[in-house]
């Protein structure tokens, strides 16, 4: 069974990185809920959406974990994203080919080797003022 620092680091690399969406389902627990910078409480199956639609943005997304600190059964991890804004997707501004950089926090509850629940934190103006909107 994966330690919470090793499920976290699977999940940035296979399912961002690697851009594997079955990686979500083998991840996270049927019952998981991640709970976005945005307001949004995502179920398994609602985050795969999520994931499409962000790559459907940022096809070359890439996401680098920084630095992170492990409790018992509970993982923070401080991570930055780059790539490039190609694709349009409702909610964001259309398509600028403009280079993005984001760090943002994710805290990441374990049990029984999968992720159960998880909470997302990053700067959403700061996105929103590199794809070329006024915020």
């Amino acid at each position: 069974m994966p330690s919470p620092v090793n499920l976290a680091r699977q999940w940035f690399e296979e399912v961002w990185n690697k851009k594997d969406a079955s990686a979500i389902v083998a991840l996270s627990a049927p019952d998981m809920k991640a709970f976005g910078a945005d307001g949004v409480v995502r179920t398994r199956e609602s985050f795969a959406e999520f994931h499409r639609l962000m790559l459907g943005a940022v096809p070359d997304l890439r996401a680098t974990i920084d630095q992170s600190v492990q409790g018992r059964d509970m993982i923070a991890v401080h991570w930055t994203v780059t790539g490039t804004h190609t694709g349009t997707v409702t909610g964001l501004p259309p398509a600028s080919g403009r280079a993005i950089e984001l760090t943002g926090l994710t805290m990441v509850r374990v049990s029984d080797g999968l992720i159960v629940e998880g909470w997302d934190d990053y700067d959403a103006a700061s996105l929103m003022r590199q794809l070329g909107a006024t915020v």
